[in-house]
């Protein structure tokens, strides 16, 4: 039987619990992902539809949403995105409302081609 009436594993001195501990801190402070010089995430999903770069990056643990560069804002609520100011129907994902973003854009400017056209 142990004398310390333990389970018979051997317990942590405090100068061992200290250094575990710093190590513990260090982990969680690096992160798993890489991170930029300010502190941000450097993870980023990049995506091709209809010949636009769609690209979600994580920044301070929250997904975000850019097409061509152009940073959409985004609401997640109910379990689906809304694009901030766009009249989506929401999407269960990001990419989805992406690609919905991209082929409204084009058939918006495949309409105005036409209007432009046949007023010439």
């Amino acid at each position: 039987m142990d004398p310390e009436g333990g389970s018979g594993q051997r317990r942590f001195s405090r100068r061992e619990a200290l250094i575990l501990g710093a190590a513990a801190s260090v982990l969680v402070a690096l992160g798993t992902g890489a991170r930029g010089s300010s502190g941000h995430e450097a993870r980023e999903k990049v995506l091709l539809h209809k010949g636009r770069r769609i690209a979600i990056r994580r920044v301070r643990g929250r997904r975000e949403l850019y097409i061509e560069g152009e940073h959409i804002r985004t609401v997640h609520s109910n379990g689906a995105y809304r694009a901030e100011g766009f009249v989506f129907s929401p999407s269960p994902t990001l990419e989805e409302l992406a690609r919905e973003m991209v082929d409204y854009r084009a058939a918006l400017q495949a309409r105005r081609a036409r209007f432009l056209a046949a007023r010439r």
